[in-house]
């Protein structure tokens, strides 16, 4: 059996795989419908119904043994079991179906009703196959369910049992609504809402750094030397002169010159006079 994965061998080669085969190796049979040992073509009621094959309308099916209006369909599942023309009555009102013009007895016609044995739908506005009574969108032929009632369709609701969420922008597991960064699929949340989602914030909980250059442990904002190069940051800043306040170097030494210089052309003047 070259095109069967289920089969392999026939050992008495009556063309039924023994896999399949009642009898593998009995040529003479291969199906025991009943399960009673003997196989159909020795058994003389096949389907253990009780009714011998030749008295059995339908030997191999033991729910039935007798069609009397021969229409194909056991009287036990025919609902008129004497008129050959019918064997179904969807809505019980005694009329069967193919003579019935309103089979659901819905109040609308077959010819008009999408669904003939539906009584709970008529119409499929658009043509997804499901009623309109039961479809959460009727215009649609994309969707018809919301499970989670977002008014978002299922088939497009990323998050179908989610009401707060219907999209994944960025692919990463997270809805939009939820995700601080919605189209970045490396970023979900902003603990400090220092603007720096937190895969990439050295200090996510702390919003005055988000970043750690030379990895000591404290942030680029508070760290004097960045770069960990052993040189602070800003310029050396000036010594100060005890009391020079801060001013310039050698700005003290200028003005007591001045000064000097100012005094002695004053005492000169004073003695021309």
């Amino acid at each position: 059996f070259p095109f069967d994965a289920n089969e392999t061998s026939d050992s008495d080669g009556d063309g039924v795989g023994d896999n399949g085969d009642d009898f593998p190796d009995d040529a003479n049979e291969t199906t025991d419908t009943d399960g009673d040992g003997t196989g159909d073509n020795e058994d003389e009621d096949a389907d253990g119904d009780g009714t011998p094959n030749d008295l059995d309308d339908f030997p191999l099916n033991n729910a039935e043994s007798t069609d009397t209006d021969g229409d194909g369909v056991g009287d036990s599942e025919d609902a008129f079991p004497n008129n050959p023309n019918e064997y179904i009555d969807s809505d019980g009102d005694g009329v069967g179906d193919n003579a019935d013009m309103d089979d659901d007895n819905d109040g609308t016609p077959d010819t008009s009703d999408a669904f003939p044995l539906d009584p709970t739908e008529t119409t499929d506005t658009d043509g997804d196959g499901y009623g309109d009574a039961s479809d959460a969108f009727t215009n649609d032929a994309g969707e018809w369910s919301d499970y989670d009632g977002d008014g978002v369709g299922d088939n497009s609701d990323a998050f179908m049992s989610d009401p707060y969420e219907s999209r994944d922008s960025d692919g990463d597991g997270t809805g939009d609504n939820a995700d601080w960064a919605p189209n970045d699929p490396n970023e979900k949340v902003d603990s400090d809402g220092d603007g720096v989602g937190n895969n990439a914030d050295a200090f996510p909980n702390d919003a005055s750094e988000s970043s750690d250059q030379d990895g000591d442990g404290i942030g680029d904002n508070a760290d004097d030397d960045d770069d960990g190069d052993g040189l602070p940051d800003d310029p050396v800043d000036p010594v100060d002169n005890g009391d020079s306040g801060g001013i310039l170097p050698g700005f003290t030494a200028v003005t007591s010159l001045a000064s000097v210089l100012g005094a002695a052309i004053l005492v000169a003047g004073r003695r021309k006079d």
